[in-house]
């Protein structure tokens, strides 16, 4: 799927983030998003999300239902365990044996086989991650928003958890927008990398590397 954001344009009482912003994501590819804290990365992924709206100007296609976003906590249901986890947000009208087949398959591929019946409270950071990487890849989703999500981990674990990330995204050719203030995540991760920052009150978007 290919998103544009057309002219956007988003203001909070006394400031202006964002005026007559044009954006675009590519279908399959995964873009890096980096810049300083506070120039708007979580706004423009609340806006893709759609639970914030712009004061002017449209994003095509809409993806409401359709994005899956993983944040900088694991966010895992404490009293389910790492199948029912993986399973949640599948799509209800699969039937319970297609949702328990899909979620095993997802859970074998993040390297979690043995685990379906533990709870998250059993499970290391890491783990916990992979859980809520399986998860996201069982909803159908259009477009995969991801705000840090593995800023916690240790530069190894983050190491591989960026190299299972790419290989499955890759794989399924899911589009994908990744908030980093990682550089060298970025160049490991990304098909492109734009960079966001204020200038003269309001935030633009450079790009770095097209894809």
């Amino acid at each position: 799927m290919k998103l544009e954001m057309k002219n956007i344009s988003m203001s909070f009482p006394g400031i202006t983030i964002f005026k007559n912003l044009n954006f675009t994501l590519s279908e399959g590819k995964i873009t890096c998003l980096m810049g300083p804290s506070g120039c708007g990365k979580t706004t423009l992924l609340n806006l893709l999300a759609g639970t914030v709206k712009p004061d002017s100007g449209i994003i095509e296609p809409d993806t409401t239902g359709r994005i899956a976003f993983l944040f900088q906590e694991s966010r895992l249901l404490p009293w389910m365990n790492v199948l029912a986890n993986v399973t949640y947000l599948m799509d209800r009208h699969l039937s319970e044996k297609a949702k328990k087949q899909k979620g095993m398959e997802l859970i074998k591929k993040v390297g979690l086989s043995g685990f379906e019946n533990s709870h998250p409270a059993e499970l290391s950071g890491g783990m916990k991650r992979r859980v809520s990487l399986a998860r996201a890849l069982g909803k159908n989703a259009a477009l995969f928003l991801m705000d840090e999500p593995f800023s916690s981990l240790d530069d190894n674990l983050k190491d591989r958890m960026t190299i299972l990330m790419k290989e499955l995204f890759i794989k399924e050719k899911r589009t994908v927008l990744y908030v980093t203030h990682d550089s060298r995540i970025a160049g490991e991760l990304a098909d492109r990398i734009v960079y966001m920052e204020r200038i003269d009150g309001r935030t633009i978007i450079r790009e770095e590397r097209p894809v």
